[in-house]
């Protein structure tokens, strides 16, 4: 048990890691962090506490649930306070993007689907790409940091917590 408290801790590290940028950004009413992440973070969350159900694992359950919370707050937040036009479109693609594919593909393995561990596989696999889309979130902004040679778009606090995490 003591692994997977590590990593429900340094989960739920990760799930707060944010908060200051946000807090920053609703207080000056400008975004000034890459929003891409929130949703991820939304999304990854979401489909872990779904596979935590499938797989009866109170770790999996405790250590994502902070993410699902946080990254939905993250990601209305960033969607109210952000004035660029491309951050805008970012999120609400990704949001509507995951809106659509986790609904249809929970509907699809329940009507299709007999075979429990094949239902555990496909679970387990649509998580680990919205978790590879989390970490990967951050690249959205690599021309920005690369031509301006300004790396400020981007949270420490959620880079370093995602290292941590992964």
């Amino acid at each position: 048990t003591i692994c997977p408290t590590i990593g429900t801790v340094l989960a739920t590290l990760l799930a707060f890691a944010p908060l200051a940028a946000i807090r920053k950004a609703k207080e000056i009413k400008a975004l000034t962090t890459n929003p891409a992440p929130y949703p991820a973070m939304f999304a990854n969350a979401t489909n872990w506490v779904a596979y935590s159900f499938i797989i009866k694992d109170a770790f999996v359950f405790i250590g994502n649930l902070p993410g699902v919370v946080m990254g939905l707050y993250y990601t209305i937040s960033a969607f109210d306070v952000s004035q660029n036009k491309d951050h805008r479109r970012v999120v609400r693609h990704l949001v509507y993007g995951y809106a659509l594919a986790f609904p249809l593909l929970a509907a699809l393995l329940a009507i299709f689907m007999k075979n429990e561990q094949m239902t555990q596989y496909v679970i387990a696999n649509f998580s680990m790409a919205f978790l590879i889309a989390f970490y990967g979130s951050p690249l959205l902004e690599a021309q920005n940091v690369i031509l301006k040679k300004n790396s400020s778009c981007l949270d420490a606090r959620l880079a370093w917590c995602s290292l941590a995490n992964a």
